[in-house]
């Protein structure tokens, strides 16, 4: 699946996502939306941040990018209007040569220290870089246009900042989602294994809040493909209480929620080793009216998932 990815020149926290795109999307099929920052509705008015904030906002650009291990040269010129940059990038894209036009303008915004609000600057990089036809489109009403359109359709999809990325319907705002998008555009485990007995607590609530709801597939969404699971509930509905992999365990939960009205568990504690990723987590369930004492013990991957797991009923 791919990511689409809008950005701004104007944006610090644009040009570290840009800055990190290959390492931290490999192998995802990228997608570059501009969007004029000032098209926002937070910005049309003007620039919403005191000079404190954007005093702020710069140091903390600084302290991340050092922690990316980027360099960067704050602008003598902030904030910065992207308007004509991003002219130049649609044309970039319209003539071939967008991923060079687009590092050569972070670069000389964030790293250079050059004015990249100035049209004349924006023309030069894009001479630079080989291509004048890109400088020469910068003005030309049809790419203005364009880039009216690029943006409001960025905002019809909800994004109110940038970078903001899409995954299908899905929306991430911040360079600091950009894990989170990727492991959704690759389809992998929402969560890796707890690391203390807080976190165990929260999967623990997350399980719980899938069963009330009796939603089988949220409830599926904590446990591996292979997982093994047993119970003795499913001897009774399925002649053996050792189920083997999640499509017999769908099989298996769906037949035993059917009959079921209303169902709640209430998480009374847990026990977490993370040496050994076992969990133990002790309930109380009420179904249909009636209380049931409950442990189900379970041992996770290291994605965070069960791979084993095994359930007792008491009175």
């Amino acid at each position: 699946m791919r990511i689409e990815l809008a950005y701004d020149y104007a944006s610090p926290w644009s040009f570290l996502a840009c800055a990190t795109v290959h390492e931290r999307f490999a192998g995802l099929d990228v997608v570059y939306l501009p969007a004029y920052l000032r098209g926002f509705e937070a910005f049309r008015e003007g620039m919403p941040y005191s000079s404190a904030k954007l005093a702020y906002l710069l140091q903390d650009f600084q302290r991340l990018a050092d922690q990316l291990g980027i360099d960067v040269r704050a602008p003598s010129a902030f904030p910065i209007n992207g308007v004509h940059a991003l002219r130049g990038a649609i044309a970039a894209q319209r003539e071939g040569v967008f991923h060079d036009y687009h590092r050569a303008v972070f670069a000389a915004a964030w790293q250079e220290d050059r004015n990249v609000s100035d049209p004349e600057v924006v023309r030069a990089i894009a001479r630079e870089v080989g291509a004048p036809a890109v400088a020469d489109a910068i003005g030309d009403p049809a790419i203005k246009d364009a880039l009216r359109a690029d943006t409001e359709a960025v905002v019809r999809r909800g994004a109110f900042g940038v970078p903001t990325l899409f995954v299908g319907e899905q929306m991430f705002w911040g360079q600091d989602r950009m894990a989170e998008a990727a492991r959704v555009a690759r389809g992998e485990p929402a969560r890796s294994a707890p690391r203390s007995r807080a976190e165990a607590w929260v999967f623990a609530r997350r399980w719980a809040a899938a069963w009330s709801r009796l939603d089988v597939e949220a409830v599926l969404a904590h446990f591996a493909d292979d997982v093994v699971f047993t119970s003795p509930l499913a001897k009774q509905l399925t002649g053996t209480a050792r189920v083997e992999g999640k499509a017999a365990l769908r099989a298996y939960w769906s037949a035993a929620v059917k009959p079921t009205k209303s169902m709640r568990f209430d998480v009374t504690d847990v026990a977490w080793s993370a040496e050994d990723r076992y969990l133990t987590i002790v309930y109380d369930r009420v179904k249909d009216g009636t209380r049931a004492h409950c442990t189900e013990h379970m041992k996770l991957g290291a994605g965070g998932q069960v791979i084993l797991g095994e359930a007792f009923y008491g009175a």
